[in-house]
């Protein structure tokens, strides 16, 4: 969207046909469009997420598209922006335009984003991108939400990084849930109950 400016000047000029000075007035017009919509990009997301796979960051830049500024608050979901609603038709719509298929190729992608700290769920198909990595508004704000967020990058993070280390993590509980399982003593097999003999009957 442009932005139409005119200014207007006034000149005394002498003119020489009539010996008297007039005012001349001139116009100028200037158009100015609209800046571009951006998005901060924080030099250490940045670094961050440069071990994404490609497909991880063609999903995420483009589910930018539809995050809100970040003191755009929604009832019942904290004092702060900054949500990307999604629901099938708008992931379909990703999908068609990055040639990824259907909607749950997304899904896909984001469950990794997610996994990567890159997005949290908030809600159900609401979702915040990292703070530490990309903010949209007034940096008032997003230092609060920040605080709130909590999720700063430790020394040598990196989207990698992590995925690995949770993958460790849920190794080693499976490992030791598998361990304690081999020591758990085995239930007593239960007792045959014992049968009575019918006596056959006298006769008489």
């Amino acid at each position: 969207m442009s932005k139409k400016i005119i200014t207007e000047t006034s000149d005394m000029e002498y003119n020489v046909e009539t010996g008297k000075y007039e005012v001349k007035r001139t116009q100028q017009v200037a158009i100015l469009s609209t800046e571009d919509k951006y998005y901060k990009f924080y030099h250490q997301g940045l670094i961050y997420i440069s071990d994404m796979p490609p497909e991880c960051h063609r999903v995420f830049y483009a589910l930018l598209d539809n995050m809100t500024y970040v003191d755009q608050k929604v009832e019942g979901l904290g004092d702060f922006g900054m949500h990307i609603f999604l629901n099938k038709p708008i992931k379909e719509g990703i999908a068609e335009s990055l040639g990824m298929g259907n909607s749950r190729s997304i899904d896909n992608v984001i469950t990794k984003l997610v996994k990567g700290e890159v997005l949290f769920q908030v809600g159900r198909g609401i979702y915040r991108p990292n703070p530490y990595i990309v903010a949209r508004g007034a940096w008032k704000e997003i230092a609060h939400l920040r605080a709130e967020c909590g999720h700063p990058f430790a020394a040598g993070d990196t989207f990698k990084a992590v995925c690995a280390r949770k993958d460790m993590v849920k190794q080693r509980i499976a490992e030791a849930m598998a361990e304690q399982a081999k020591h758990q003593p085995e239930p007593p097999a239960a007792e045959d109950e014992p049968t009575t003999q019918q006596m056959p009957e006298a006769a008489e």
